[in-house]
């Protein structure tokens, strides 16, 4: 948003975002749009409060999001997922991940699935 001095208005400058709503992975929901899509993280159960970092590969913005406890085809496991991701390449890592980092391609409404399990 953008405020004009000696004015109340607002206005508009970033895109707007339009059909809003909820996809699921595995039973693991994320919200997307038809601007944005998702990523969802699948881990081991030891992994459950621990910290994942998404970052764009163009813009080099970077989020997090912590594990939480989940179940993965009928076993314990955990899930980290980011929402409203902008579509582009991005770089899934985190300290307890053994390669170190994974790529990953967001796609507008669509949730992408990363699976630590092994």
């Amino acid at each position: 948003m953008t405020y004009y001095a000696n004015s109340q208005h607002q206005f508009q400058t970033q895109f707007r975002e339009t059909d809003g709503h909820i996809v699921k992975v595995e039973g693991a929901a994320a919200k997307v749009s038809e601007q944005c899509g998702a990523a969802i993280v699948f881990g081991k159960p030891e992994y459950v409060g621990l910290k994942v970092t998404i970052k764009s590969r163009t813009s080099g913005q970077e989020m997090y999001a912590s594990f939480k406890p989940w179940r993965v085809n009928g076993r314990p496991g955990s899930v980290a997922v980011f929402h409203l991701l902008k579509p582009g390449n991005y770089i899934l890592s985190s300290a307890i991940y053994l390669r170190g980092y994974q790529d990953v391609t967001i796609t507008v409404n669509w949730a992408e699935p990363a699976y630590w399990t092994n």
